[in-house]
């Protein structure tokens, strides 16, 4: 079954702040009865927690998807930020990235008009849409990764082209991987997963002049034991991946694979 934005519930998320030094701080959002699916810090002192889902009732009548507290865990700000997202970012800027799955650029949940139809929208803190994707034809935002304010990378179906958005221009690749649902990017490379049914599976690529993608290697992270990690969480950004198999998190640096290549 889909999804559904709320809990007959209250409860409370416990949101743990992992220091560079491995410090942890722990935020609490007590009495929530929306499903959260994503968190991002939107400064130093005030998290975004936003629902994959949104309810539309009427004119103007949406149940506000987004949510900013700051690190005592008091609610600051409601937004709404539209129905079917698959990805949320924000850029170093504060400027909050969100990418759609099917539904929310089609519709459903009762919006036959959809705020994420174009497949890929920013938003300022205010809530207020400061960009739309016009260019690619989105059925599907597969993956997003917000390198920075100024660079933004994305992969959607059904073309499964890698668009680069930079100073307010768009460039279309061919990376001809079918499926893959995330991406981390170092200069010219691109480790990939390897799409669907294998995305514990890597595949190192190089974009080399006119745009052509030459691939370098495949890759494998394992664990403790030696084995094959298989994550539950992933997260890509710049050129860093964060894997969760259990209660155990791994750091991967794309730097770090491009040298020893």
């Amino acid at each position: 079954m889909f999804v559904q934005s709320q809990t007959p519930n209250r409860f409370t998320y416990k949101v743990l702040i992992i220091a560079e030094d491995g410090q942890v701080h722990e935020t609490s959002l007590a009495k929530q009865r929306y499903h959260y699916h994503f968190i991002q810090p939107l400064n130093d002192n005030t998290l975004l927690v936003v629902g994959a889902r949104t309810r539309y009732f009427g004119p103007d009548k949406f149940e506000l998807n987004g949510k900013i507290f700051d690190l005592d865990g008091k609610l600051i700000k409601k937004l709404l930020l539209g129905d079917g997202i698959q990805h949320v970012q924000v850029s170093p800027n504060g400027t909050i990235w969100t990418g759609f799955f099917d539904e929310g650029v089609f519709g459903n949940y009762g919006c036959a008009d959809p705020i994420g139809a174009s497949g890929l929208v920013a938003w300022d803190q205010e809530g207020k849409q400061i960009f739309s994707n016009h260019k690619a034809d989105i059925c599907d935002c597969y993956a997003l990764n917000v390198v920075s304010d100024q660079e933004i990378w994305f992969y959607y179906y059904t073309d499964f082209h890698l668009v680069k958005i930079a100073n307010d221009q768009m460039e279309f690749f061919k990376p001809k991987i079918s499926g893959a649902s995330g991406f981390i990017t170092y200069n010219s490379f691109f480790l990939f997963d390897k799409g669907y049914g294998k995305h514990d599976e890597y595949i190192l690529l190089k974009n080399n002049d006119y745009g052509k993608f030459t691939q370098k290697c495949e890759v494998r992270f394992i664990n403790q034991e030696g084995k094959t990690i298989q994550s539950h969480d992933r997260d890509f950004r710049g050129e860093v991946l964060i894997l969760r198999e259990g209660d155990s998190l791994y750091k991967v640096h794309l730097s770090d694979i491009v040298n020893q290549v």
